[in-house]
């Protein structure tokens, strides 16, 4: 779905997709199974790997044909079919048919080693689903007891933590004060900024998913400055952020001075991300077009960018930045930084 680089936005109809992911064993069929039990997500479709991991057999009304299960709360829960495309496509037709109610938001349960770059690129690309469904954030369950090791160990971990906009601590009951305050570290050394709720009782963040992602709003506290991980420091501050961590993973955060020049940036965005695409896990920024009264969300993965969006009920004026989440040789990720540097630098226009 096109959209223009500045100026009001028309109200975005899709519906809005949230990906839940997480490595192996963290919790997330568990959370999934509770969350089908609140009555707050009713005309939400969930889509998982395996309907047969959702135990919620007493609460099955009826299963269609194509594996969709109907809940009683009003859930709408189907099994991955092949091609995400096709499975989400399958959805919305049986609703538009009302052969299942319709919905309003879709939770995708990803496997413990998937990439949920993949899910961008799956909604960026089959036109049907630009036109009809919007990628709303992703949510991470990491597990507090094993998620240190997990992060330092597991390429997987560290790519689905990049993609994350919000991190539900699971088996904090398990875990000892210094494992979970060494996962905790672990997380703001991968993903500086990026929020974590515990999970004690689904409702402490059910509510999140009503505002959760980058096109929404960011949540409480340190707002679009905190989601970007620059909340509250000066321009030095954010530039010696770019900082190496464990698994080969490195954040490099630089401010941004000003208005850009649109065209310049987004065409010197699309070189950096087509020669390092592979090591790119993840960008996002807040940005300032010349001509432009509000500032815009910049959002990608490896080789693709996501539409812009402008940030809701905020005019320019916001501190500004540009973060790349990296994952490879030193070499590599230095010469990343460089050129995006260079492109910010080569953006800037005078003033």
């Amino acid at each position: 779905m096109s959209q223009a680089v500045g100026g009001p936005a028309p109200a975005d109809r899709r519906i809005p997709l949230v990906v839940v992911t997480g490595f192996l064993g963290s919790g997330k069929t568990t959370l999934v199974n509770r969350l089908l039990r609140e009555p707050g997500l009713r005309e939400t479709a969930v889509v998982v790997n395996e309907l047969g991991s959702i135990a919620v057999d007493h609460h099955l009304l009826r299963v269609s044909e194509g594996g969709v299960a109907l809940l009683e709360g009003g859930c709408v829960c189907c099994s991955l079919r092949g091609e995400l495309s096709e499975t989400l496509r399958d959805l919305f037709m049986q609703a538009l048919q009302r052969r299942i109610p319709a919905f309003s938001r879709v939770l995708l349960e990803t496997t413990g080693m998937a990439d949920p770059a993949a899910v961008l690129f799956t909604l960026r690309h089959d036109p049907f689903l630009v036109e009809r469904y919007a990628y709303a954030g992703t949510v991470m369950t990491l597990d507090a007891v094993h998620g240190a090791v997990q992060l330092s160990a597991q390429p997987e971990a560290s790519r689905q933590l990049a993609q994350a906009d919000l991190v539900l601590l699971t088996k904090t009951d398990l875990a000892t004060p210094a494992q979970q305050s060494e996962t905790l570290a672990a997380m703001a050394r991968h993903h500086p900024g990026l929020r974590a709720v515990t999970v004690d009782t689904v409702q402490a963040w059910r509510g999140t998913l009503d505002a959760l992602g980058p096109y929404r709003q960011a949540g409480p506290g340190s707002g679009w400055q905190g989601w970007l991980g620059l909340s509250g420091v000066g321009a030095e501050t954010a530039r010696a952020m770019a900082t190496a961590s464990h698994a080969g993973v490195r954040v490099i955060s630089l401010p941004v001075p000003g208005a850009l020049h649109a065209g310049r940036f987004l065409a010197g965005l699309a070189a950096l991300q087509d020669a390092h695409g592979e090591a790119i896990l993840r960008i996002k920024g807040l940005l300032r077009f010349s001509g432009q009264a509000v500032t815009q969300v910049l959002h990608g993965v490896h080789k693709q960018r996501y539409p812009l969006a402008p940030v809701p009920g905020e005019k320019a004026g916001k501190a500004l930045g540009l973060v790349l989440i990296v994952r490879g040789s030193t070499a590599e990720s230095r010469a990343i930084e460089a050129r995006a540097e260079a492109l910010l630098q080569e953006s800037a226009e005078p003033g």
